[in-house]
């Protein structure tokens, strides 16, 4: 990275004045203020070019500490790279494209274009970008013809892995005045990665906000590490990703000839480095302006003030969607407002001052400025197309009364209005962010409050990644293991089975109920079958011996409806009504083993999602997955004065549960324990597991790590873990 940054020559081979690439780097060198003599154009066709004088070659130029920006197509970039090296330079930028995704020739180029790039000790960005601009390095090897205006040079590091939306949100930037420390695509990643982009920007003490567009990796243990680097040290990352539909990922592996990384198994990864994860351009955009602006925010909440009824409800409603909480002013402090307004039901938050004078609106603001559950004050109030000068004196006093109160500003439009640039030179001039319409700006500020809250967690117990791959890989095809293998693997979690037995045929299944006690469950017992009672192969409350040939006989017909073989019947003891947990293990191809945690039982399928944790989790991580699933409604029905001990041993377990998959062999790739019933001791103790997956040839040998919950104090007994079924153990196939 340092080879771009501190280049001293640039040299574009392939230049000519048909295409947009070699203006956009002559203007681009020029706007930042690289000196002019140091670009050197070089083409044999032309004696000129853009009215410069354009070399045959590279002989006889003195390029040492230069980079070369090769603009010519993908059969010539070889010999232009050697030239390159031969004239002194230590870096290239490769447009081209035609080498990884484009076929076996392309794949072949590209190999030759690595090997050639490391014989040469030749830093490479590319091939298949548009190059990159430094306005705070004052270095541009910009290609693309996104920047209208010169970028504002500032704290902002835009690292991505597409061209194109690196190109418009340049674009952006330049017109908003965002700024712009450092903007890359790395292309195919030929040489640069993403990786070594992160780990630059947490380096470089320039760098105070990092905006990312990601569509796969290939060391996840080395990125989520300087993801959570750049996050400790005060340094908000805001990732744009692609990658969560099948379409998309097939779309990154065309373009670029890679697997992506989109999907909520990397969503939580991201979540556990701290990143902030948005979910288009417009809240990218407007999340990274106010991040820009943030570095000296400590805490608070949003308050709001706007010129309009209108406004507030319409604020109103979009704050509520969005999950952005707005303080509500004490009594006392909506009284002094509600005074200085003349408006006596005022909500007071989102505060409407319309149609008052400018000292009202300074005033109000200033008694909410005083709320101590304030942290950012954003405003909306007139908003000419071009800032007038009352428009302008008003929000300078009003930029000023809210830092001397040790808040945030920020100035906020309705919609994407067409406003004159000079509304952006003047938030620059005062140091605020104008955000562009209330949907993504009420989104930013919650990005935001959000990232600053956790930053002091993820300080204070930083995340483990040790058992992440380092490398992106699809797990090998299993096959289910039998009942016996599958509880075994579950007992080793430290979660108890129900007390159960396998019966060949309808006279054992009785005689095992009469042993246990009715009722009973009855199951079928197949290792081809994952779900039995989505094929109707479980029937629960079975009392007498009669019932029980009638279950058998009914699971029977619905297995092998089912295509299943019928091996048995498992006959299980009912646990009485609790709290149902799904709990499983899968691989995931980026982050390895993750768990799987949820409302259980038939809300398995009619339920929220559930959570996807990335093991091990610290006790903070565990105690947050615990109140996520009590948010779920997991412990309704639980009585009040029972709940924190419920609490605290679902976090026991989740956190167990998460440290112990660590340990399995590598042949167990799945595990689903569906329900997983939380149970006082004092009534039952027993556990119902749904499945594990396993690979190997026997399906035997490994343990499952989990932590049996026990000694919390519960209406006399104690929290236990029952589990009731196992759906499936998958371990690889040989």
């Amino acid at each position: 990275m340092r080879r771009f940054v501190e280049a001293r020559q640039v040299a574009v081979f392939g230049a000519n004045e048909r295409r947009h690439h070699t203006r956009m780097v002559v203007e681009g060198a020029r706007a930042v203020g690289f000196p002019a003599e140091s670009v050197h154009l070089i083409n044999p066709r032309f004696d000129t070019v853009l009215g410069l004088r354009c070399h045959p070659d590279a002989t006889g130029l003195d390029l040492r500490d230069g980079v070369a920006v090769i603009v010519s197509a993908a059969n010539s970039v070889v010999p232009a790279i050697e030239q390159a090296a031969a004239a002194g330079c230590r870096a290239a930028v490769v447009l081209a494209e035609g080498f990884a995704g484009r076929g076996e020739h392309g794949e072949a180029l590209e190999q030759q274009l690595r090997q050639t790039a490391r014989r040469l000790d030749i830093a490479l960005l590319g091939p298949n970008t548009l190059g990159l601009t430094a306005p705070g390095f004052q270095v541009s090897l910009w290609t693309g013809d996104g920047i209208r205006r010169p970028l504002r040079p500032g704290a902002v590091s835009l690292l991505f892995q597409s061209s194109g939306m690196l190109n418009v949100v340049l674009s952006v930037a330049s017109h908003w005045r965002l700024g712009v420390r450092l903007a890359l695509s790395v292309g195919n990643e030929g040489g640069v990665e993403l990786v070594e982009a992160l780990e630059f920007a947490g380096r470089d003490e320039g760098t105070r906000t990092v905006g990312v567009y990601c569509e796969a990796i290939h060391d996840p243990h080395r990125v989520a590490r300087a993801l959570a680097a750049l996050a400790a040290v005060g340094k908000p990352v805001v990732m744009l990703s692609s990658g969560r539909s099948d379409r998309s990922r097939r779309n990154a592996l065309a373009h670029a000839g890679r697997l992506a990384s989109g999907g909520r198994s990397w969503e939580a990864l991201c979540r556990k480095a701290g990143v902030i994860l948005v979910g288009d351009l417009d809240e990218f955009l407007e999340t990274l302006f106010i991040a820009e602006y943030g570095e000296h925010f400590r805490h608070g909440g949003a308050g709001l003030v706007t010129v309009s009824g209108g406004d507030v409800g319409l604020l109103s409603d979009l704050a509520a969607e969005v999950g952005l909480d707005l303080p509500v002013p004490g009594e006392a402090l909506r009284a002094k407002i509600a005074e200085e307004l003349g408006a006596p039901d005022t909500v007071g938050n989102p505060l409407d001052c319309g149609g008052f004078t400018r000292t009202t609106i300074v005033r109000s603001t200033e008694l909410l400025c005083g709320d101590d559950a304030v942290g950012i004050v954003a405003f909306r109030c007139m908003q000419p197309p071009v800032p007038t000068e009352a428009a302008t004196t008003l929000y300078t006093e009003l930029v000023d009364i809210v830092r001397r109160h040790g808040k945030l500003p920020v100035l906020m439009s309705r919609t994407i209005e067409p406003l004159d640039a000079s509304w952006f030179e003047l938030c620059a001039r005062l140091r605020v962010p104008l955000l562009m319409s209330y949907r993504p700006a009420l989104l930013a500020i919650r990005n935001f409050l959000a990232w600053s809250a956790g930053r002091e967690r993820l300080v204070a117990e930083p995340p483990e990644f040790g058992a992440l791959p380092t490398a992106v890989e699809a797990p090998p095809p299993g096959r289910l293991v039998g009942l016996a293998d599958a509880t075994s693997v579950v007992a080793g979690l430290g979660i108890d089975y129900v007390a159960s037995r396998t019966c060949a045929g309808e006279d054992d299944a009785v005689d095992a109920a009469e042993a246990i006690g009715y009722p009973v469950a009855v199951k079928g017992a197949s290792s081809t079958l994952a779900h039995k009672s989505r094929a109707g192969a479980v029937y629960l409350d079975v009392r007498g011996g009669d019932a029980i040939r009638e279950a058998c006989r009914g699971i029977a017909r619905s297995m092998l409806a089912a295509g299943a073989a019928v091996e048995g019947f498992e006959i299980q003891r009912m646990l009485p009504a609790g709290p149902q947990l799904v709990l499983g293990m899968s691989v995931d191809p980026v982050c390895g083993r993750v768990v799987l945690a949820g409302r259980g039982g038939v809300d398995v399928e009619y339920g929220a999602p559930p959570l996807i944790l990335i093991p091990p989790l610290g006790p903070r991580e565990a105690r947050e997955a615990t109140e996520a699933l009590v948010a779920t409604g997991l412990l309704a029905g639980v009585p009040e004065a029972d709940e924190p001990a419920y609490r605290a041993g679902l976090t026991e377990l989740l956190a167990g549960f998460c440290r112990r998959v660590l340990d399995l062999p590598e042949t167990v790739t799945q595990i689903d324990i569906n329900p997983l019933i939380l149970a006082s001791a004092a009534t039952v103790s027993g556990v119902s597991v749904s499945g594990a997956t396993v690979s190997g040839a026997s399906g035997s040998g490994g343990t499952v790590a989990g932590g049996t919950v026990s000694g919390s104090s519960v209406a006399g007994g104690t929290v236990s873990v029952d589990a009731v079924a196992v759906d499936a153990v998958v371990v690889r196939t040989p």
